[in-house]
């Protein structure tokens, strides 16, 4: 995964994102600017829904889906390059 776009990102502690690059600014809720966080931290997907599911109280699957649906999100802004090492594998 290429997070190269993220991490010119500039993200203040309420979840604003500013994009130098482009202009654009982001509002980010509290369970998108934590995983934004630990992406930046260089952190895998598994350990990130680890953390999620311990931090947010919420079941795997659910944090998986809200995962995913971020780095979907992510991706179409262009802020991320995934491959196919960040898709879940199948059953999951």
């Amino acid at each position: 995964m290429n997070i190269t776009r993220l991490q010119q990102l500039a993200v203040s502690d309420n979840g604003f994102a500013f994009d130098p690059s482009t202009g654009h600014s982001y509002q980010l809720n509290m369970l998108a600017a934590e995983i934004v966080d630990l992406l930046l931290k260089q952190q895998k997907r598994q350990e990130i829904l680890e953390h999620l599911t311990m931090e947010f109280k919420v079941e795997s699957d659910v944090a998986a889906q809200d995962f995913d649906f971020f780095m979907l999100s992510l991706s179409n802004l262009g802020l991320v390059e995934t491959s196919d090492a960040l898709s879940p594998a199948p059953g999951q």
